[in-house]
């Protein structure tokens, strides 16, 4: 048993990745509670959740062979027993997402409770048939590379090709541009994202592993180590802000006296307030990812709502991280309202809650997720840096384009406020 670990481990590696990826993050529980609430067929949202973990099984059991392969003519290998890892690594992705979806339902309403539960139940079903469709095939594909040791060769070519193929089309993807990217990724989904990085991963260290038995070259560890080397030096760092072309940089202001005397000097409304002490607001907004961007927005389009004056008497902003996210969205649009510049169809003087809503219902993470396992991770094994690899952009285009979607439903004028530099918003 212990043989076989220690020689199966590459795709061992695979499914404790994809196990922890499906069960630890917050984040990933937050994808699988949009999927049972969403507004969507049954079926489709278990085919959704179904479907990348099998891809996760029958990619991790066609490594496994791939490893194997190498020891079809090894009198130890206990022949009837080589099904039952091929199994294991079939049945484990499915059961692994069924208790997912499980854990993530636990918050959900009773009748959200109750989907939750019929897709992981398909989520176990899935798994059994699978585990015995592998197995079935692990024992079958045994007894024919021995005989045909020629088809274990085509097999890896194709393994190899597909890998190549799969690398080539994401250091494509990045080339085509923010709309292309942002696309792509919302196709495919951030489970469907995973599934094939983690499928990829599995593969690719097969190789590597069956390199090692072959050649005792010890690669994987070289790779580590080139990787660790290129970090530790910076030589291949990606991650630079990204310049706008032909654009001056943005004028710093300093916030004093004098600045704030000239703000209260451009304001119109002092006659309303003569007789009691000015409003002058100072916004500051935290971090904590687009949470803390929704709630921003949310909080500072309730107030514009509820006093319409409110963004009048805003002197400062200071925002980082998710918060500066909801208050480039929340200015942005207090000016393009202020200035008539949308008019959404059927509703001409829309709330600035429901176009908070309509802009954060864009899934944001599945194109973080296409840039950081792709084109990012790849940059890593590359010892120069290449800032269209960088994963910021992935997020970057999202806002980008969540804004384009808006300013298309809503028939918004004027520049897009997320492709524009910063210092525009002021």
């Amino acid at each position: 048993m212990l043989k076989t670990l220690v020689r199966d481990r590459a795709v061992i590696i695979g499914l404790i990745l994809y196990a922890l990826i499906v069960l630890l993050p917050p984040q990933t529980s937050e994808v699988f509670r949009v999927m049972l609430t969403a507004v969507e067929p049954l079926y489709r949202v278990v085919w959704m959740v179904v479907w990348p973990a099998l891809l996760v099984s029958l990619f991790l059991v066609l490594a496994c062979i791939v490893v194997l392969d190498s020891d079809i003519h090894d009198e130890k290998l206990d022949r009837d027993r080589s099904w039952i890892l091929p199994a294991i690594l079939a049945l484990a992705p499915p059961l692994a997402t069924a208790l997912a979806v499980y854990l993530a339902a636990l918050t959900l309403r009773p009748d959200q409770q109750k989907q939750a539960a019929v897709v992981a139940g398909v989520c176990v079903v899935a798994s059994l048939l699978a585990a015995i469709a592998a197995g079935q095939m692990s024992k079958r594909a045994t007894s024919l590379l021995e005989t045909h040791t020629e088809l274990a060769r085509y097999g890896r070519y194709g393994a190899l090709a597909a890998l190549l193929m799969l690398l080539g089309a994401a250091l494509a993807v990045p080339y085509r541009g923010g709309e292309a990217v942002v696309a792509l990724a919302q196709l495919a989904g951030p489970l469907l994202l995973i599934a094939i990085f983690v499928s990829a991963l599995a593969v690719a260290l097969s190789f590597l592993t069956r390199i090692f038995r072959e050649t005792r070259v010890p690669i994987l560890t070289l790779v580590v180590a080139a990787v660790t080397l290129f970090d530790l030096s910076g030589i291949n760092n990606n991650h630079q802000i990204r310049p706008l072309n032909n654009q001056a940089q943005p004028e710093l202001r300093t916030i004093n006296a004098a600045t704030l005397e000239t703000w209260l000097q451009k304001r119109t409304d002092h006659e309303a307030y003569k007789d009691k002490p000015y409003p002058i607001i100072l916004v500051a907004a935290q971090g904590g990812g687009i949470y803390a961007a929704y709630h921003t927005a949310t909080v500072l389009a309730g107030l514009q709502e509820a006093w319409p004056e409110f963004g009048d008497h805003v002197f400062a902003v200071s925002a980082v991280s998710g918060g500066s996210i909801g208050t480039s969205l929340y200015v942005s649009l207090a000016q393009k309202i202020q200035n008539n510049e949308l008019q959404c169809p059927g509703n001409p003087k829309p709330k600035m809650q429901d176009l908070v809503d309509k802009y954060f219902s864009n899934d944001l993470l599945s194109p973080l997720l296409l840039m950081g396992l792709f084109p990012d991770f790849a940059q890593r094994f590359w010892p120069q840096g290449n800032n269209k690899f960088d994963r910021a952009l992935g997020l970057e285009y999202a806002l980008e384009q969540a804004w384009a979607k808006l300013a298309k439903d809503c028939a918004i004028k004027g520049p897009n406020p997320f492709t524009s530099g910063f210092g525009d918003l002021f």
